[in-house]
């Protein structure tokens, strides 16, 4: 930015001035628009108690250290009501500040009815540690209260796990996908196992993982093995034990990290305020599409079913039950039990809506 300003002092009046002077410059003009980052600090514990006043339901707290800031915590009142209108999993991950004084955001992520990011609740802390997460997952615990079939899904951080193990004993935790294909990239410098990894990771059926997996067992063991030690359930949808549904990666906490990218540089009050002017949008644009939505489901899922429909025409359905079915498919076909909204293709329990076995089943 400050390259940018020298040209234009340079082009409209003439002036050459030095980078430095440019810079200090900037930085100046900021201070008076954002405030310093001193100041900003020292007014945080105000701006998140008038916040709470203004937002019904929200949750805030902040520590403090020898007088010195260590945490805070903020879940707005309507992401925490609305989470319980989501599916029960949330990406958890961190990001850094990018101001003098570091520390770190970290933040849950949850996906609403239409695959839309679903921020519930967020963190900054002086540095990613078993203390801050253990933190994090305490407050997160109080904003949204007991949810059954609670799933977690992040990177492999240590300091992740131990917090989720003390305060949520009870969830489940799914590696990211994406985490653990960089990791192979990394640790074995080879990246021609994408595919093969991505269609393990993602199968419904443990025959579909078994298949792809001995594919990577045999062209080199030594992934396979590095794979295997993380332990299937982890990383695999088929071998998950609770329902992590299709979300595989903790991308979705990583694309809302992605969003604050400037914002990161702001002081601490300002960085909030965008955080939260932030969601007040997206939520009252996500309102205004929903009034207008004339269909029985959200926009994606009303496609998917639709292109479920289409696909279950082709199938051949034979009764075994009143409510069982035997669906050819001409691959690995499915047994459906749409009473107890089940598929051996896996597709209908944990995605939790009908495959097209299902379909095929409930129009005969």
């Amino acid at each position: 930015m400050a390259n940018n300003i020298r040209e234009d002092i340079k082009n409209d009046y003439g002036i050459e001035l030095s980078y430095g002077k440019v810079w200090r410059c900037q930085e100046k003009a900021l201070s008076y628009v954002r405030g310093t980052l001193e100041a900003s600090y020292q007014k945080l514990p105000s701006y998140l108690f008038m916040l709470q006043q203004k937002n019904p339901g929200m949750l805030t707290d902040f520590v403090t250290e020898e007088d010195r800031f260590k945490y805070c915590f903020f879940s707005l009142g309507v992401s925490r009501r609305g989470f319980r209108t989501c599916r029960p999993v949330l990406c958890v991950d961190d990001t850094f500040l990018k101001t003098k004084y570091g520390g770190q955001m970290l933040c849950a992520v949850a996906l609403d009815a239409n695959n839309h990011l679903y921020p519930v609740a967020f963190g900054i802390v002086d540095s990613e540690n078993h203390d801050s997460w253990k933190y994090f997952m305490s407050e997160l615990k109080e904003a949204i209260g007991e949810v059954e079939d609670l799933e977690f899904v992040s990177d492999r951080h240590a300091s992740i796990t131990h917090a989720l193990e003390t305060i949520f004993p009870d969830a489940s935790h799914g590696a990211c996908y994406h985490h653990i294909s960089m990791n192979v990239v990394a640790k074995f410098k080879i990246d021609h196992y994408h595919v093969l990894m991505y269609n393990a990771a993602y199968a419904f059926r443990k025959s579909e993982f078994h298949a792809n997996f001995e594919k990577i067992k045999s062209k080199d063991p030594a992934i396979a093995q590095y794979l295997e030690g993380m332990g299937f359930d982890k990383w695999s949808c088929a071998y998950f034990p609770g329902n992590r549904y299709n979300i595989m990666t903790s991308n979705y906490a990583e694309s809302f990290n992605n969003k604050t990218r400037d914002a990161r540089s702001f002081p601490i009050t300002t960085f909030i305020e965008f955080i939260r002017f932030t969601l007040q949008s997206w939520f009252c644009d996500r309102r205004e599409t929903s009034e207008k939505t004339t269909t029985t489901l959200a926009p994606t899922y009303e496609k998917i079913l639709v292109d479920m429909a289409e696909k279950a025409r082709f199938l051949i359905p034979y009764a075994i039950g009143r409510h069982e079915f035997h669906v050819l498919d001409g691959e690995l076909n499915g047994e459906v039990d749409l009473l107890n909204k089940t598929c051996t293709c896996g597709v209908f329990q944990i995605i939790g809506i009908p495959c097209a076995h299902a379909l095929s089943g409930s129009l005969k």
